[in-house]
């Protein structure tokens, strides 16, 4: 049982490495970046690649007209919803936005 807690333990400490190398690394790429939407780009797939998604996407609050829109976006066919919009309280985004509550799902499609 204790090597099994200690492999646990490296499991956990090579997964916080891989978060702080990828917090580093996207710490300096945003700072040489001037493009908003390259910067958006850069942090949805550094977050994907963190969190082991097959896709993520950020949507950008256009408070004009109380709308999201989907401004940044990486992985499976995520380019094909780029600038789809939705109202607060329409799908998980907007229902995120509605509650003020965070959201996790397993599969959403």
């Amino acid at each position: 049982m204790p090597e099994r807690r200690e492999r646990l333990g490296h499991v956990a400490i090579e997964a916080r490495r891989r978060e702080a190398e990828t917090l580093y690394r996207l710490g300096t790429e945003i700072t040489a970046l001037s493009d908003v939407h390259r910067v958006l780009d850069l942090i949805v797939g550094s977050a994907r690649e963190l969190l082991g998604a097959d896709a993520a996407m950020l949507s950008l609050a256009d408070e004009a007209r109380g709308r999201l829109v989907l401004s940044a976006a990486s992985g499976l066919r995520t380019g094909l919803l780029m600038g789809i919009e939705l109202s607060p309280g329409q799908g998980l985004a907007g229902h995120v936005v509605l509650t003020g509550q965070p959201a996790v799902v397993a599969d959403y499609v």
